[in-house]
């Protein structure tokens, strides 16, 4: 998966899972004590090809440290 920054939206491109398309997240966030905790949402309606229906939910916190690598979550369904 893909994902280019476009503030506040975030465009994701690529495989999730087996299924093939991309999405929106709309992201949201904020600096507490030089930590960045951001949370996101994928767009309803925004989803395309496999993806259709995407629904969810997920996040980052990132301290603020240049070339550690940063933990994200996407809690996800497809409305089935």
């Amino acid at each position: 998966m893909t994902i280019s920054a476009a503030s506040p939206d975030w465009s994701a491109a690529g495989k999730l899972g087996s299924r093939d398309g991309s999405f929106v997240l709309q992201q949201s966030g904020m600096f507490e004590d030089g930590t960045i905790l951001a949370d996101w949402l994928v767009v309803p309606g925004s989803a395309t090809g496999e993806l259709s229906g995407l629904r969810g939910q997920g996040g980052y916190d990132w301290d603020g440290v240049h070339g550690k690598p940063t933990p994200y979550t996407l809690d996800y369904d497809f409305g089935e």
